[in-house]
């Protein structure tokens, strides 16, 4: 297989660039994770497989497999094998990735969560693709949550705070709410309140575990009404809050999903409030709250979020409560 000169760029799991490498030629002798051309299933994209592949053996023989970005780089791989349809090779290559991070984590930064929620989720995200047959997708979702099992040991050795941890259990929820898999996200989103309203109630809370709860409340509340920051909100037209039995159209949101967003961003907010009144971030989350109920048509809730900012920021000015966005270089437009 001739390789071009290329260079290679980060990619899904955060890798950084690596420098532009000469031209080679590499023997499939050679390659050790590649695979047979004549063996990839009929409808894979034979051009990914071969430039992943590639950008895997150029980093390995430019830095080595001592590098902390080779797991990564492996995990890609294996990414890209499964979205091929390849899941022998992209299991195999995964077990790999684990075993090479195993010798890189340290208790206080360990990077296998992530890496078992990023590939669990690939797995779910598959599995409502119609272009693999109905048993590869039952597959596909009963190795996801073989994963989820067996990645949660190691969140578990993550502070309760930690956004390892947190994290993690996040990321099981939305793959199993891509995937339409209701019961196992109803049982997810329960189990993980817990763990959320443990940390919410705890009193010794610092700063760096308050804002990560803070973001994880925030971050379920988005699963289920848009929550944009007030800058973008505000070039949105108003949102539209429907009843439950309601066709979905664009541009509106179940009754029962506005609640429970709206439950989630009032838990955030309570964070938040923990912090000092002067804070940036305090500050920015209560703006940024104010408006959320503003997209929603929420004027009572608008009105008393603005109050309670205008009390941080010792101001009524408009102007300066929710400051205007600056020109757009581009467009001359706020």
């Amino acid at each position: 297989m001739d390789v071009v000169e290329g260079k290679i760029k980060s990619y899904r799991f955060g890798e950084r660039g690596i420098m532009k490498s000469k031209s080679m030629r590499v023997f499939t002798s050679l390659v050790a994770l590649s695979v047979s051309v004549g063996n990839l299933p009929a409808f894979a994209d034979k051009a990914a497989v071969e430039q992943a592949e590639k950008r895997f053996n150029d980093f390995v023989k430019q830095v080595g497999k001592s590098n902390p970005q080779y797991p990564v780089f492996l995990a890609n791989l294996a990414d890209t094998y499964i979205r091929n349809g390849m899941q022998s090779e992209a299991d195999d290559t995964f077990k790999k990735a684990v075993e090479s991070q195993k010798t890189k984590d340290t208790p206080t930064n360990s990077k296998l969560p992530a890496m078992y929620a990023a590939y669990a989720t690939t797995l779910l995200s598959l599995s409502t693709e119609t272009s693999f047959p109905e048993k590869t997708r039952k597959n596909f979702r009963e190795h996801a949550e073989k994963l989820l099992q067996e990645g949660q040991p190691y969140a578990d050795k993550c502070a309760a705070d930690s956004i390892e941890k947190l994290n993690y259990g996040l990321r099981a929820i939305q793959g199993y709410r891509m995937a339409g898999m209701k019961p196992e996200e109803v049982s997810r989103t329960a189990a993980y309140d817990k763990e959320l309203k443990v940390l919410e109630d705890n009193d010794k809370l610092g700063r760096d575990g308050i804002l990560t709860v803070a973001m994880m409340l925030l971050r379920m509340g988005q699963m289920y009404a848009p929550s944009p920051a007030f800058r973008a909100a505000r070039m949105m037209g108003e949102m539209k809050i429907i009843p439950d039995n309601s066709p979905t159209k664009p541009g509106t949101v179940k009754q029962k999903d506005y609640k429970a967003a709206e439950t989630y961003h009032l838990r955030a907010m309570a964070q938040y409030n923990r912090l000092p009144d002067g804070d940036p971030t305090r500050i920015d989350a209560q703006r940024n709250l104010a408006f959320w109920f503003q997209l929603y048509g929420q004027k009572q809730q608008a009105d008393y979020q603005t109050k309670q900012l205008s009390k941080l920021l010792h101001t009524t000015e408009r102007d300066k409560l929710f400051p205007p966005a600056p020109p757009c270089p581009a467009c001359g437009m706020g």
